[in-house]
């Protein structure tokens, strides 16, 4: 499936995605912080899940995630793998939702 990001254009399997995003959902981490981060993924990132959806990826359930914690929120960097080639453009970030994308 291909899809362009912001001049990156990519060749995205999603068969091969799906089969390895099903493996990390086997053991979906427990704690507090990835409990908190699922609920409230549509509160505050009501527009990012269907961004990520047409990867192959659900929000919920990252390859990685690290929180921070800082005065009155939680700041959490999340990594997600997607199989696939890059076939043009560069690396790029993007905005959704007020939080950044980088590919």
């Amino acid at each position: 499936m291909f899809l362009k990001v912001d001049g990156l254009e990519v060749d995205i399997d999603l068969d091969a995605t799906m089969i390895h995003r099903s493996k990390e959902g086997e053991n979906p981490c427990d704690c507090a912080y990835c409990r908190n981060f699922a609920a409230s993924i549509d509160k505050y990132y009501p527009n990012l899940r269907g961004f990520l959806a047409q990867f192959g990826v659900d929000i919920a359930i990252p390859d990685e995630s690290m929180p921070f914690d800082r005065p009155k929120e939680m700041w959490y960097e999340n990594v997600y793998s997607v199989c696939g080639r890059i076939l043009s453009g560069d690396e790029t970030t993007i905005q959704i939702d007020g939080t950044e994308v980088y590919f």
